[in-house]
Order: C-alpha cells, then structure tokens, then sequence
C-alpha cells in the first residue's frame, strides 16, 4: 500500500470546521490508494486519517516511514 504525507497539506480542507478529537494534533495531509485526508495523531500516539470527522487508522510503519522524509513533521 503506497502511502504519502505532506506536513505542510491544508488539513482542514479534508477535516472541516469541526474540532480535533480530544488531545489530537493534525500534522498535514495523508494520501493513499483509497483517497486523501488530515493525518491527524490521535492522543494515545495512533496515526490516523480524518475526513469530514470521520477516522479511520493508518498503516503506522507506513506513516512512520513517510513522515520520517519528510524534512518538517
């Protein structure tokens, strides 16, 4: 599964108005084969994408990967 991470993606367009779970941090935009959203790092460490509130987890070595050539994250 291809996985890529943009730091500096508009998150919100993916996420909307609404707020961030509790203790969450949105890190940028997260693109894979099913589609793209905010990669947001959920408070218990968990990667995850959100779209319009809704989460689904990530691959977490994929995202580890792609965030660690990533030159800011």
């Amino acid at each position: 599964m291809k996985l890529t991470v943009d730091t500096n993606g508009n998150w919100k367009l993916y996420w909307g108005i609404m707020p961030l779970p509790a203790g969450a941090k949105a890190l940028g935009v997260v693109t894979r084969k099913t589609g793209t959203g905010a990669l947001l790092r959920l408070a218990s460490g968990i990667y995850a994408q959100g779209n319009a509130g809704m989460i689904r987890t990530l691959p977490q070595r994929k995202v580890e990967e792609a965030l660690s050539t990533t030159e800011t994250h």
